[in-house]
């Protein structure tokens, strides 16, 4: 409890909100409610609370935020999974209240999820999102310091869920493999670590989703701003990625390079 209390500290713009482990079926319900308000889902798509109960039994992660008045804003939760004999935290969600997002919280849950990781034996975590969603990507990739190493088509096998497959130890990302690589005009996004990372990127439209070769390591891969993209942007970016990650590379960085443009960086991956 003290080292997810510890981690309060990273909830800058929100000291009311405290982070601890989610146990009871009540807070399992609390969160399965915020679930679907936040995603606007319908009752199809809910929590199951015996099954959260069974699986933090069986080694599984919940910590939730609570602002000042114990009310639920925020929580993610995960469970073990294991690749050719390694084992690591699957985080299956995470979610926080429309108000307070943009204020640290999710950053505090995920570091905190992390922390609860570590106590279980895991030394990493994984999790999937949308690759069109610039949004997430910018906050796995460039705030966390994830990378996406893997390509999944149709991850949920309803016709409209390709998804990159994170990885985090919980080292947030500091550019450095990136640093001396000129900005060439573009935009930055304004964080106060982010560091001059990007190379002459084109940012027309017409080059939405193609692979441009910065150098022998390194290539970008453009596409619009935010999750609604032109449907035929979607597959083109898809195709892309799948394949610079097949050829051995990772995305490290999803950034602005200019007005309503985002970059994937991507480089040889290292694992």
């Amino acid at each position: 409890m003290d080292a997810i209390s510890a981690q309060n500290s990273l909830v800058a713009a929100s000291p009311a909100a405290e982070l601890r482990p989610l146990t009871e079926r009540q807070e399992f319900e609390q969160a399965s409610s915020l679930y679907q308000r936040v995603f606007h889902y319908t009752e199809q798509f809910t929590l199951n609370t015996k099954l959260m109960r069974s699986l933090m039994y069986a080694g599984g992660t919940a910590v939730g935020a609570f602002s000042d008045e114990k009310v639920l804003i925020g929580f993610v939760y995960g469970f073990p999974a294991i690749d050719n004999a390694t084992p690591y935290l699957f985080s299956q969600a995470a979610c926080v209240d429309a108000e307070w997002q943009g204020r640290g919280v999710g950053r505090a849950l995920k570091h905190a999820q992390m922390d609860q990781a570590r106590r279980g034996g895991f030394t990493s975590m994984r999790w999937p999102y949308d690759p069109m969603n610039t949004r997430n990507a910018f906050f796995n990739l460039s705030r966390l310091g994830a990378r996406a190493r893997w390509f999944k088509p149709d991850f949920y096998d309803d016709g409209h869920s390709d998804r990159l497959i994170v990885e985090w130890d919980g080292v947030e990302w500091d550019g450095a493999e990136w640093n001396g690589v000129e900005w060439n005009g573009a935009a930055k996004d304004g964080s106060a670590n982010q560091p001059v990372i990007t190379a002459s990127i084109d940012s027309a439209p017409a080059l939405f989703g193609q692979v441009q070769q910065l150098d022998a390591s390194r290539a970008a891969i453009t596409l619009p701003a935010g999750p609604q993209a032109p449907e035929d942007t979607r597959p083109l970016v898809a195709g892309s990625l799948r394949r610079v990650l097949e050829a051995g590379y990772a995305a490290v960085q999803c950034v602005r390079v200019a007005p309503g443009v985002f970059a994937y960086l991507c480089q040889q991956d290292s694992v």
